[in-house]
């Protein structure tokens, strides 16, 4: 059975004229490909920010309760990638690590100290071996070769390359680059292939296919949510509706819903029309009929 990685419960959130959330509950598993479906503005990318703590809710009673899995890591691949300045493709990792970018720094400065001879050369090579010790230990190597190498798939070859010199698409295979090579437990999705090429779709297509890794996926591209996904949560009217299926599943689904919905509706039309008659035949008979039956037609 799934172990539950986070569950939320007595969500609200609001702003200044607008209902996001209204007491909803969500339980992300281990192991769900989950699609987040909803209309722009409905609460898609503020769930993701209260996911990460980014976002506090409103305080309600009973209050608001976030239950996270000790195990529980959580990556965002934002839409818009964090500034770049003068970086380079394979440098703009650290900005997402920022630990690893403090020891890299440093590193570079004891590199610094030891070719100029200035300093303790035994303590600066003590301290040297002790950080990249800790980067190993901590995978650094490992994740930037991934990093790497899902750039060169995606077609980026030049790592000495500035990110201020890429197109909005190849920014876009960076942001999938960190996303498929990080390791956290979760990685949360903000519409990934945005002016993406249809061969690289179909290349992150195939990792999300093979991946193991708990993710949630906002995307406008339903070919894409078909594809990957095995859960569908759709935010409407400040609830969370969670359905199990793909995507194709869960528009018959919604077909099927419609179809029992208006059937319903013709059958409340019919009652309605029935009883209108019985209540409008006068007063005479009206004071024989009966109160229950007057209530309900009331509620109907």
């Amino acid at each position: 059975m799934p172990q539950p990685l986070l569950t939320l419960q007595n969500l609200t959130l609001s702003f200044p004229h607008k209902l996001i959330f209204k007491d909803v509950m969500f339980t992300l598993n281990e192991g769900d490909k989950i699609g987040v479906l909803g209309l722009n503005g409905h609460g898609k990318s503020s769930l993701f920010r209260v996911m990460m703590g980014l976002q506090t809710p409103d305080t309600t009673v009973p209050q608001f309760i976030s239950d996270a899995s000790r195990d529980l890591s959580v990556f965002l691949v934002p839409q818009e990638l964090l500034p770049w300045g003068n970086l380079t493709l394979e440098d703009y990792f650290y900005e997402y690590y920022p630990r690893f970018k403090v020891i890299k720094a440093r590193l570079h400065d004891i590199g610094d100290k030891l070719t100029s001879g200035e300093g303790n050369f035994e303590v600066l090579l003590a301290e040297q071996e002790r950080l990249y010790s800790e980067l190993h230990r901590d995978g650094e190597d490992r994740l930037h070769t991934a990093y790497m190498s899902f750039l060169r798939g995606f077609g980026l070859e030049d790592m000495s390359a500035l990110m201020q010199s890429l197109s909005g698409g190849e920014q876009r295979k960076i942001a999938l680059s960190l996303g498929l090579s990080c390791p956290h437990t979760v990685v949360l999705w903000d519409e990934p292939t945005n002016h993406l090429d249809l061969e690289t779709i179909q290349k992150f297509e195939e990792e999300l296919q093979g991946t193991r890794k708990t993710f949630m996926m906002i995307s406008h591209d339903r070919t894409l949510l078909n594809n990957v996904v095995d859960r569908i949560v759709h935010i409407q009217y400040g609830k969370l509706k969670s359905f199990q299926g793909t995507y194709a599943d869960y528009l018959i689904h919604l077909q099927e819903e419609d179809a029992r919905r208006a059937k319903a509706l013709d059958r409340l039309e019919n009652d309605n029309r029935r009883e209108t008659a019985w209540i409008r035949r006068g007063a005479k008979a009206r004071r024989t009929k009966s109160k229950k039956r007057i209530a309900d037609y009331d509620s109907l």
